[in-house]
């Protein structure tokens, strides 16, 4: 069988079947980003699949999307 990835905010339960990438947030928090923060690294994210140009400011927002996302999970942002 196929592994699964889980979502990468401490003790949720959630998984997703794809695994192309190393981390993943799911759809419960996603939506607790800053919608500045979604769109910018949805630009950066397809400028580096497209061209793969910039790929160290998607994964600088990543690292910050990341952070807030289990930041506000927990309660604290």
């Amino acid at each position: 069988m196929g592994e699964r990835l889980g979502c990468c905010v401490p003790w949720c339960k959630r998984t997703t079947p794809r695994t192309e990438f190393t981390e993943w947030i799911c759809g419960k928090h996603w939506p607790l980003i800053d919608k500045r923060y979604r769109r910018a690294y949805g630009r950066a994210a397809r400028r580096w699949r497209r061209y793969r140009v910039g790929g160290e400011r998607a994964a600088r927002l990543w690292r910050r999307i990341k952070r807030q996302a289990i930041e506000r999970a927990a309660g604290i942002g």
